[in-house]
């Protein structure tokens, strides 16, 4: 088995960052008390959303080295296992919304007087129900909390037994579970995300989500990775290569430009479609000062990384490498505010003003602090526990054998 080396010098800024976070997001959503437990429950779901897709993407970039096996994996594996096992905290996390949908806050189909009112939020009453909506959830998270436990204690064998036929069997494993995960992942942010607009729907918001998550959590552990290289720490100032450079770049630009398939794809089909209950996503982000918003999203998510990206020279320099690689992370915080929060605020006519649309950041930020620094926390307490980089694993060394040859 690997000996675990010394810890590298960006974790320990990322360890004491930790309970900064903690604080200052504590203090930010006590300062955001005067909004109510309504505006608690709207602030939680920001920071827990972009949290969330972190983890979920760790965890499918987790599965997606499993299933490939390629040399790019082996100094990002350890960052998507520690992410992924964060797993069962954004689960506890999730607990607020359950209550939620008990005490009839936060989701239209959760208060009776609007589903009366409404005909459509009747009809989806079969599926959106408090006792329904918690089962579902519980579950979700139950199945997730397993599938990352079971597949990193596989690791952890495969480390200590190099055994070729156990990671055969993860690797089987992984697969079975990236298909049903992005049908889990679908339902789940069903329920958690886009149920919170009372009549929008899209069939390709999992997919979009799910892209996403991939996107931001590899631009997270590929700056991550990078840094360590610039800081010279072992095993990473030998491991990282302009070849694996090239590789991550080249990832996080196909990862980009499906991203932004994905987009144009649900926008182009809604527009077009032109019915209220679809184009209304689109219509509640074009109105006020959110239509900037949304001009400057589309810059600094789409076009900046990929005319970045596009760029070979780029891909061999580790240092601008690593700053593309935080602004698409980064970018992701802008994302999650374009996507969550138009669907608590009008931002358009009557006590729609600059302050009036202000007034509830504090809020977003705390929770994103909060659950972030736990997060982190989190992250580097498994880092810790485990080596930097698998040396035993037979798949990653039949990879780097292939890759030499």
């Amino acid at each position: 088995m690997a000996e675990k080396t010394q810890m590298p010098r960006i974790l320990r800024r990322i360890e004491i960052l930790s309970p900064i976070l903690i604080i200052l997001g504590i203090f930010l959503l006590i300062v955001n008390g005067g909004s109510g437990i309504g505006g608690f429950y709207r602030a939680w779901t920001f920071g827990w959303v972009f949290w969330m897709s972190i983890t979920f993407g760790c965890f499918g970039m987790m599965l997606i080295c499993y299933m490939v096996r390629a040399r790019w994996c082996r100094p990002l594996i350890s960052q998507f296992e520690a992410g992924s096992s964060t797993m069962l905290f954004m689960g506890i996390t999730a607990i607020p919304f359950a209550i939620a949908a008990y005490t009839h806050h936060l989701y239209p189909w959760a208060h009776p007087t609007v589903v009366a009112k409404d005909q459509i939020l009747q009809y989806r009453s079969i599926w959106f129900n408090p006792n329904w909506f918690l089962i579902r959830t519980f579950m979700e998270f139950t199945i997730f909390s397993t599938m990352v436990f079971l597949l990193i204690r596989s690791s952890k064998i495969i480390e200590i037994t190099r055994s070729t036929q156990e990671a055969s069997q993860r690797s089987f494993n992984a697969a079975i579970c990236f298909v049903f995960s992005i049908l889990l992942i679908t339902v789940a942010v069903t329920d958690l995300i886009m149920s919170l607009d009372r009549h929008w729907y899209s069939t390709i918001y999992g997919f979009i989500f799910t892209i996403t998550a991939g996107l931001s959590s590899m631009g997270l552990c590929v700056a991550i990775a990078l840094q360590m290289r610039l800081d010279g720490d072992a095993p990473y100032d030998t491991l990282v290569d302009k070849l694996m450079t090239r590789d991550w770049g080249n990832l996080l630009l196909v990862f980009t430009m499906v991203w932004a398939y994905f987009n144009l794809c649900q926008y182009i089909i809604q527009w077009s479609g032109n019915l209220p209950e679809e184009v209304s996503y689109y219509v509640a982000r074009n109105a006020g000062l959110l239509a900037f918003v949304t001009v400057f999203f589309v810059i600094i998510r789409f076009f900046i990384p990929f005319l970045l990206l596009i760029s070979s020279r780029l891909k061999r320099v580790p240092r601008m490498l690593r700053n593309t690689a935080l602004l698409i992370f980064f970018a992701q915080i802008l994302d999650q505010a374009w996507n969550i929060i138009p669907m608590f605020h009008s931002w358009s006519g009557p006590g729609s003003g600059l302050r009036a649309q202000l007034q509830s950041f504090p809020g977003y930020f705390g929770s994103l602090f909060l659950i972030g620094g736990i997060w982190t926390f989190l992250f580097i307490r498994s880092m810790k526990q485990n080596a930097l980089v698998p040396n035993e694993d037979p798949q990653i060394l039949e990879a780097l054998n292939h890759a030499h040859s």
